[in-house]
């Protein structure tokens, strides 16, 4: 696990993205985002969403949704098992006012490609080790929790 404060430079940012050559990370807010992030399958599982356009922008998220999808109908092609190849997807959290924090890779579960939005689970491929971990704890807990409603005056 990674927390604490880490510039980041050298990156390509969309919403919630930074891309470089060899890797991929995905910044979500846990408790308090617009967007509905939720752990499923004890935590071993994340909702994920994108716009079509921010999606298809990532050479690393094109990469994983063709393996996503060659195994999806059982005929994984040279392009998709090379996917692994073309960079990891990272997952970041964090709960309001504290610092992100590292919760490892993920890989592609499910996608649906909707309107307006993009939606995918992701596998935690670190699950297990985060369990131990009293961040991921919090974040589970944060992210079950439902948002208070801001006080009038606030």
């Amino acid at each position: 696990l990674l927390t604490g404060g880490v510039e980041l430079s050298g990156a390509k940012e969309a919403g919630g993205m930074l891309e470089w050559r060899s890797a991929l990370a995905l910044f979500i807010n846990v408790g308090h985002s617009r967007f509905a992030n939720e752990f499923l399958a004890g935590g071993s599982q994340l909702s994920w969403f994108a716009s079509p356009s921010q999606f298809n922008a990532s050479r690393i998220l094109s990469a994983h949704r063709r393996r996503f999808e060659a195994r999806a109908v059982g005929t994984p092609s040279a392009e998709a098992d090379t996917a692994a190849d073309d960079g990891a997807v990272l997952l970041f959290s964090r709960i309001r006012g504290q610092p992100y924090t590292f919760l490892g890779r993920v890989e592609m579960e499910s996608l649906s490609t909707g309107r307006p939005l993009v939606a995918v689970t992701w596998r935690l491929c670190d699950w297990e080790p985060l369990t131990r971990s009293l961040h991921f704890a919090a974040t589970l807990e944060a992210a079950a929790a439902k948002p208070k409603p801001e006080q009038p005056g606030r």
